[in-house]
């Protein structure tokens, strides 16, 4: 985190930190969520934005990880993550609904997750998607 501060380089700082991040991994997810909490925790915009570009690649977002990565977005303040989880529990929504992750979700995540969904959709349809 030091080496982006100082240098802004954020793709060459985190290639030194030993945790591979190529191909993305549960492992790689997880170092990925503990930089986001510092880079919200010392507003450092742009390495938290890395890390939602970072965590909302399609490898990472399955049935299994998606509440998880909803959690954390809320929790560090991530808005490109929480959308991205949200519209993958949409695409996703019969099984994640029946995930136990789902169900220990604070009612509000879960109407501002259903909000979300609706205006994603509202949008979609102006569009004519």
């Amino acid at each position: 985190m030091l080496v982006q501060i100082y240098t802004g380089g954020t793709d060459e700082a985190i290639s030194t930190v030993g945790v591979p991040l190529e191909p993305p991994s549960f492992e790689a997810a997880q170092f990925v969520c503990s930089l986001m909490q510092l880079a919200d925790h010392f507003m450092l915009e742009h390495l938290k934005q890395w890390c939602e570009v970072y965590l909302t690649r399609k490898e990472l977002l399955s049935v299994e990880s998606i509440v998880d990565l909803l959690t954390h977005a809320d929790a560090c303040n991530a808005p490109q993550l929480f959308h991205m989880c949200a519209h993958q529990i949409g695409v996703f929504q019969e099984l994640v609904l029946q995930t136990s992750q789902w169900e220990s979700v604070p009612e509000d995540l879960k109407k501002r997750v259903f909000t979300e969904m609706r205006r994603a959709r509202r949008l979609s349809q102006c569009r004519g998607d």
